[in-house]
């Protein structure tokens, strides 16, 4: 993983205290331009709900310098940030149910009916607030607002409208250079490592569209993929509080810092579609951007390798990390609260980081096998008894480790990572489904018992307003 490149300290030898800050729920004057969402209050206890359920996981802001402009009331006068601050409103609430329904009961409720509603409302409003010259100069924050009003709007079941907002946001990612590190020469600590972030939220973006969808448009061509280091676009290692302007602090030894989680996501993610390993290598050179050219039998060459590494890429992870780390007593109660501050907050977290991190890895890996079967199947390749049961034992071993980490977080943990959780265990369950076994067999039986594990958590964590329909082209008319 990566080491902080500029550390220090401050002339006095203090480090930030930045972290002891809390968003200002001070009285302003003014009308704001939120009123329309809802009361100002209300309007800031969902960023600060944002910051402990949603930024580890989706980290577009700087949290000291975020608390300081929301508090100055920065959104009053700056529409770029103001779009920011509503496109996090957004995303919050698409992605927890629950928290949308607390707001309605609260002293100042939500008026809005259904997430739908108000995450809609979102969009009209920063639409409104764009001029004619918005896109003449662009921003990091430019980038975020289409980036979580994508998110948003794929955790609420509006996958079309996610796509489009996706492709702005992968524009603006490329106009930013997001994929070059010689384009951050020059800027503050906090912006690059900010920027760095946005890489790889937005590199998680192409990966689905290449490994899933199978995709032509991309974030990345395969020269840029190539020739770009990737190691150098990793986020340092220290959490928000450490990094200055002009220097970044140590990370404290006790305290794993959620970039570290976040880094090794990215790695995940990394390895499923090119090797993580030092130019040079033989044989690793192709990407999963080029291999729709290859010959079916080249890709099945290329996913094996592929495989191989993602199987053993996070070998050596921190203990708060592992995917055999235990909830505690009595966690599993959704109404749990959070622990607001400290290491109280940061295992939570980590927590919901951790099933991510490991629900994505197992996804990636079903995905991938799915793919190698596949290939063979369209070259006719009949897979005598001995290889059907292998094929058939490989998709129950990722099911299995998928249900073991599942059912050791608790509900209240694995909510903040929404549908986009609840879509990987369905990709991965679904594979159990039709058995080429008689229904005595152990393997058929097996593939039943976890079906049902997988329906029941499921049925704990869909809360969506409609059936998916995220893997059908629901937008193409065919003319007669």
């Amino acid at each position: 993983m990566t080491s902080p490149s500029s550390i220090c300290t401050d002339k006095q030898g203090n480090r930030s205290n930045a972290a002891n800050d809390t968003l200002g729920h001070a009285s302003f004057i003014h009308k704001y331009p939120t009123d329309s969402l809802c009361d100002r209050s209300l309007f800031l206890t969902i960023l600060e709900d944002y910051l402990e359920l949603l930024y580890p996981s989706i980290p577009v802001v700087h949290r000291p310098s975020f608390h300081r402009d929301v508090s100055k009331g920065r959104d009053l006068s700056d529409n770029d940030f103001l779009g920011l601050t509503i496109s996090i409103c957004a995303v919050l609430i698409a992605t927890m149910p629950r928290k949308f329904q607390e707001y309605q009961l609260s002293q100042t409720p939500l008026t809005f009916q259904t997430r739908t509603d108000m995450v809609h409302r979102c969009r009209e409003i920063i639409t409104s607030l764009q001029e004619p010259d918005h896109y003449d100069v662009i921003s990091l924050n430019k980038w975020a607002i289409p980036y979580l009003l994508s998110v948003a709007y794929f955790q609420i079941g509006q996958y079309n409208r996610a796509r489009m907002l996706e492709v702005e946001a992968v524009q603006l990612a490329r106009l930013l250079e997001l994929h070059n590190p010689l384009s951050h020469i020059g800027l503050s600590c906090i912006e690059t490592q900010l920027r760095k972030k946005a890489f790889w939220l937005t590199f998680y973006t192409f990966v689905h569209s290449k490994l899933v969808r199978k995709e032509r448009l991309a974030f990345i061509d395969e020269t840029s993929l190539q020739t770009t280091t990737l190691h150098k676009l990793l986020p340092v290692e220290v959490d928000d509080e450490m990094i200055l302007a002009d220097c970044i602090l140590p990370q404290p030894q006790a305290s794993l810092s959620l970039a570290t989680a976040f880094n090794l996501h990215s790695l995940t993610f990394w390895a499923a579609i090119t090797s993580t390993r030092p130019p040079g290598n033989i044989g690793e050179n192709a990407s999963a951007a080029s291999i729709l050219s290859m010959s079916p039998a080249s890709r099945i060459t290329y996913w094996t390798r592929r495989l191989e590494e993602l199987r053993y890429v996070l070998d050596g992870v921190a203990p708060q990390l592992r995917p055999w780390k235990m909830a505690s007593v009595g966690e599993s109660n959704l109404e749990q609260p959070l622990e607001s501050t400290g290491e109280g907050l940061k295992s939570v977290q980590l927590e919901s980081l951790r099933a991510d991190l490991h629900v994505t890895h197992l996804w990636l890996q079903s995905i991938i096998i799915e793919e190698i079967a596949a290939l063979k199947k369209s070259l006719s390749v009949v897979l005598d008894p001995d290889q059907l049961r292998t094929l058939w034992n490989e998709r129950q071993d990722i099911c299995h480790r998928m249900l073991h980490v599942l059912h050791g977080i608790s509900i209240s943990r694995l909510e903040p990572n929404g549908n986009h959780l609840t879509h990987k265990i369905r990709d991965v369950a679904v594979t159990l489904l039709g058995s080429p076994f008689e229904s005595t067999n152990p393997i058929t039986k097996r593939a039943n018992e976890y079906l049902q594990e997988f329906i029941h958590i499921l049925s704990c964590l869909d809360d969506s307003d409609s059936m998916s329909t995220v893997n059908m082209q629901t937008w193409i008319v065919v003319e007669s």
